[in-house]
């Protein structure tokens, strides 16, 4: 699937902002059971989700340099 398949997605100012509002809530969520985690297993792969959430957040810049 190609970057410009997403361009009416992140055009959509409303739906754009749901998406990163429900990104933003799950980055909180993690980072909230982040703090209580002592297993490193878990640790590290709660550490990866939200290195993929925060991804998700530039979706927009991404979609839009890529067109130039």
């Amino acid at each position: 699937m190609s970057l410009s398949a997403l361009k009416p997605f992140t055009y959509d100012t409303q739906k754009y902002d749901a998406f990163i509002g429900y990104i933003t809530e799950r980055i909180e969520r993690e980072a909230r059971q982040l703090e209580s985690l002592t297993d490193p297993v878990y640790i590290y792969k709660t550490q990866g989700r939200i290195s993929i959430l925060r991804s998700l957040l530039s979706l927009r810049e991404e979609v839009h340099s890529a067109e130039k």
